[in-house]
């Protein structure tokens, strides 16, 4: 097995004595727009280039002056250059002990000495062995520089101004938190440094001036966007998530647009190009693609067909996208999964009331309904048909779990409209929270608050004289039985990074999870997240529900339905084996079937040979655009001409050539490679920049295939911001300038 460098810096070649050697410096030079991830990911390159190129990369003291204990563990990232100098990389700083790098942009040293790691525990064991309390640091620690100290007037005056402007424009007191704000009140202090005195007015613009001032830094945006786009959009790395939103206020109808590529840096890009209101007749198929086609041509996309989508399953989006490359959203399917799975789809209050069940109904001391002790119900559950069973069908305990269900919500709305939650928490318990809609899952967030404050949400509805007849062991059952899809609802709803390659590892964690009882447990003892304060809170009472100890028949049934949901309703397609298979970590697929492994690289290699021919094909337009445009020579040639291949200068000749060898081994050096797991991280696009140059078409490939995100959550987001600039409050707001917002908001944060 060959072991080639696993990661190394993309960059410039200086050519010393016959030899190159690699810079850091292109890895750094990220545009001042760019988004957070793209310094997490050069935080994180920067690390491994410590740990695995030492006599490339050292860390430098910093010499200048400083008093913060930090300074002893960091240290500035550098590059040795030809000279054998180190070159300091502006905007960062190394840990010596374990090579963690953090951007470091400003002089605070405060998130620097809250870093643990292996060399600070020694040293507060050493301080604490001395009888020096480890945790004091010098009150300059949090100071930069000599600053002015304001007089205790000066201070009050501001408190009272701020005290003053939250309580009359009825803002949040941590609107005062605001980085915006606090960037515009540094600059103002700035001006009045350099030109002392200067009224108000002067310096800050009214609601109309600051409207336009969007209106016209949107459109500089716009531009900017569209020719950041030109090049991903040029190698199919670029998916574009579309849908319909309503407002909350005047319910009119937008159509939001996002969009998420890999650019040639290996940068994954997310923004919101657009929420503009949907102004077609209505909201069939061909006038979605009509109002998309709209939206889009803003940023100079014309040609629909060349483009991928991510959408929900609405009908409307189902058709419209039917000729097109798209991919549906995994997040709403496992929701449509829940709310079948639990009957949420029916009417089920009639269906489940007490008068409703058959049988004895037997209760224990608290007066709480305990349908484990029904008779006659095992065998009905092993002979239900679980997909296609509907409620009135359903074995009684079934049907009790669902009616468990129900008083939940109701008891949770009646909280909720009486203003109870202050009484609960007199008494010593949490808000209890309500359920979404939209997003079923979030039942658990209810569930948990119930279980939370069970004993003090039941004392203050005996006091109202409401009754609360909710078995708690059947709450805690179905927590432990909604877990394992909360924490994958969690883990692939990222917004910053590549997430389709996660919905295989999902699915088959699902699967697993919910296969047996026994496997359930296990996954809800690793991935309990409850806590120390909650679970020191549980009082003895607690013990007696041990939901460990055998699955009660009713849960048993919504654990094997949703398990055949699950199979029936989500199929994994070849798109997401390949983009497990494009992550280093996942290579393998070792939990997949060989069946299943050989598939995906027969679809890989399918994938690799349409590049290619994509690629001759550009370049041969390419090549007949040049000859059309250069010149021959005296002697009647054209002069040679080189080609741009993945960032690198080629000569022009057999095209076929080209790739042929690359396509033919590149699976195979990729699987054969040795890959040290500790240097992996969990965006795979790290790896693929380093490595673009020994696996040129699988690089590519995985530029298109992790510019897919799973979801369209970046869009959901969108909405959420919507939702804020639009309300009661600022019902007038032109729709325009809420795309205008919702645009600059997202290409500026």
């Amino acid at each position: 097995m060959s072991s080639p460098e696993i990661l190394s810096p993309v960059s410039v070649s200086r050519v010393k004595n016959g030899k190159s050697r690699g810079s850091h410096i292109t890895l750094l030079n990220s545009s001042p727009s760019s988004p957070r991830n793209t310094d997490k990911a050069a935080c994180a390159e920067i690390q491994l280039m410590l740990k695995t190129k030492s006599n490339e990369y050292v860390i430098i003291e910093n010499t200048g002056k400083h008093s913060s204990n930090c300074w002893n563990l960091f240290g500035f990232p550098a590059v040795i250059n030809d000279n054998g100098d180190a070159e300091r990389i502006s905007g960062y700083v190394s840990c010596r002990k374990c090579f963690i790098t953090y951007s470091f942009v400003s002089n605070s040293t405060r998130f620097l000495n809250q870093h643990n790691c292996e060399a600070v525990k020694e040293r507060n064991q050493r301080l604490a062995a001395n009888g020096t309390p480890s945790a004091q640091r010098r009150l300059t620690t949090f100071f930069a520089g000599q600053s002015p100290t304001l007089k205790t007037p000066e201070v009050m005056k501001i408190k009272d101004l701020q005290a003053e402007w939250v309580c009359q424009n009825i803002r949040p007191f941590s609107i005062v938190e605001d980085q915006g704000l606090r960037r515009l009140v540094q600059e103002c202090i700035s001006i009045g440094a350099r030109h002392g005195y200067i009224d108000v007015d002067q310096v800050l613009r009214g609601a109309d001036v600051t409207a336009a001032h969007v209106s016209r830094l949107a459109d500089q945006h716009r531009i900017r966007i569209s020719e950041e786009l030109i090049e991903p959009l040029e190698n199919d790395a670029v998916t574009f998530i579309p849908d319909l939103w309503s407002d909350p206020v005047h319910q009119v109808s937008y159509l939001g647009v996002s969009t998420t590529f890999v650019n040639d840096k290996f940068e994954y890009r997310s923004y919101d190009l657009c929420c503009s209101p949907f102004e077609e007749e209505d909201k069939s198929a061909e006038n979605i693609l009509v109002a998309l086609q709209k939206a889009l041509g803003k940023f100079n996309i014309n040609d629909l067909s060349t483009l991928k989508f991510v959408t929900d399953r609405g009908s409307n989006f189902v058709k419209a996208m039917k000729n097109y490359s798209s991919y549906f959203c995994f997040a709403h399917r496992l929701n449509n999964i829940l709310v079948l799975g639990f009957y949420q789809n029916e009417s089920i209050k009639k269906q489940t009331k007490i008068s409703d069940i058959t049988g004895e109904s037997k209760t224990d001391s608290d007066g709480v309904l305990n349908f484990y002790t029904l008779d006659g119900d095992i065998d009905n559950v092993l002979l239900v048909n679980m997909s296609k069973t509907k409620v009135q069908d359903l074995p009684d305990c079934v049907r009790e779990v669902l009616k468990v269900l129900n008083n939940c919500k109701d008891v949770v709305k009646y909280v909720k409209l009486n203003g109870l939650n202050k009484d609960i928490q007199s008494e010593g318990g949490f808000s209890l929270c309500q359920s979404s809609k939209i997003r079923w899952l979030s039942i658990m967030q209810l569930l948990g608050s119930i279980d939370r404050s069970f004993k003090e949400t039941k004392k203050v509805l005996q006091e109202k004289k409401k009754s609360f007849l909710i078995d708690r062991s059947v709450i805690k059952r179905l927590i432990q039985l909604l877990r394992p899809f909360k924490h994958i609802l969690t883990i692939v709803q990222k917004g910053n990074e590549p997430s389709l390659y996660l919905v295989l590892i999902c699915v088959m964690t699902l699967r697993k999870a919910l296969s047996s009882f026994e496997n359930l447990v296990v996954f809800n003892r690793e991935n309990d997240n409850c806590n120390d304060v909650l679970k020191k809170r549980q009082d003895n009472g607690d013990d007696e529900y041990d939901i460990e100890s055998e699955e009660p028949d009713g849960i048993r049934f919504f654990r094997l339905r949703l398990l055949e949901l699950l199979e029936s309703m989500f199929i994994l397609e070849p798109i997401h084996f390949a983009a497990t298979f494009l992550h280093p970590r996942y290579r393998y697929l070792r939990k997949c079937s060989t069946i299943q492994i050989d598939s995906c690289k027969s679809y890989v290699r399918r994938q690799l040979k349409e590049i290619v021919e994509r690629e001759k094909v550009k370049r041969l337009i390419h090549n007949q655009e040049s000859q059309r445009s250069i010149r021959p020579d005296e002697k009647g040639e054209p002069p040679l001409k080189k080609k741009k291949r993945f960032g690198q200068e080629y000569e022009a000749g057999n095209l076929s050539d080209e790739y042929d060898a690359a396509e033919d081994d590149e699976v195979e050096k990729y699987l054969s490679m040795f890959i040290d797991p500790e240097l992996l991280v969990d965006n795979p696009l790290i790896f693929w920049k380093a490595n673009q140059n020994n696996l040129p078409l699988l690089s590519k490939l995985a530029r298109m295939v992790h510019s897919i995100p799973a979801t369209t959550t970046a869009v959901e987001r969108e909405f959420s911001g919507g939702g804020l600039v639009m309300n009661e409050r600022r019902s007038s707001i032109n729709p325009d300038n809420l795309n205008n917002i919702l645009f600059v908001r997202s290409v500026t944060r």
